[in-house]
């Protein structure tokens, strides 16, 4: 007999090579708290969607609806594992999503209005502070980088010459992927961050937004930041 347990550690094992540090992490976590302790013993192939949604129920109960919900992607990919290693035949995890409450969306604030964010733009330009904070200022809206992800960098995964910013995966969500961030031109993201390029030239791919972007889907930053471009440190030097 092979256990919820056994077969999600194993699963847990195989996958987690292609995943960054911090979401493996959660996943890991997110099972030994609140799906081990009720049916972790149990024969995968004996849980029922019933006994499931149970502990399910019990995730939502503390208020954490999309906990829940990534719970149960999580158990289904377990259970999808077990039958194809042979451990069960169903997954009773496939038909409970809508058994659960749906998350209500976060809408996070943001400027749509071009007047105002020219507004933003101006009044960021003017910002009195740092240096580093000031070139954060300016680089945030030309990279579209995430707090995390800018205050980070180092200037060795900078090609100015080609206009590209490389971000290492550990730094990234989800997926152990590298993403090659275009910024619009060497010249401006170079004076923003006090250095000029020694020759300019031109982005990968220009597209007719002025930016240029390259390699894969964007995983999604392993720490939450304030929102705020002030609260960014800078480029490393």
């Amino acid at each position: 007999m092979s256990s919820f347990e056994a077969a999600a550690r194993e699963w847990f094992e195989v996958k987690q090579g292609g995943w960054a540090p911090g979401y493996s992490e959660k996943i890991i976590a997110r099972l030994e708290n609140d799906i081990f302790p009720w049916i972790g013993r149990s024969s995968v192939a004996a849980i029922t969607p019933p006994q499931l949604l149970e502990v399910l129920r019990r995730i939502e109960s503390r208020g954490v609806v999309e906990t829940a919900h990534r719970a149960l992607e999580n158990c289904s990919q377990v259970f999808r594992y077990a039958i194809a290693t042979g451990r069960t035949t169903a997954n009773p995890a496939r038909d409970l999503k809508d058994a659960l409450k749906r998350p209500k969306p976060k809408h996070f604030p943001a400027i749509t209005d071009p007047k105002r964010f020219g507004e933003f733009l101006r009044a960021s330009d003017a910002y009195a502070a740092t240096h580093v904070v000031r070139a954060a200022l300016k680089l945030t809206p030309m990279l579209l980088l995430r707090p995390g992800e800018l205050r980070a960098g180092e200037w060795s995964e900078i090609d100015l010459d080609a206009a590209l910013w490389t971000v290492p995966a550990r730094r990234m969500k989800r997926e152990l992927r590298e993403k090659l961030n275009g910024a619009p031109s060497s010249r401006s993201s170079a004076e923003a961050s006090g250095r000029r390029p020694s020759r300019l030239a031109r982005p990968h791919r220009p597209r007719a937004d002025g930016f240029s972007w390259r390699a894969s889907p964007r995983p999604a930053d392993e720490r939450k930041h304030d929102q705020r471009g002030a609260a960014c440190d800078g480029i490393q030097r």
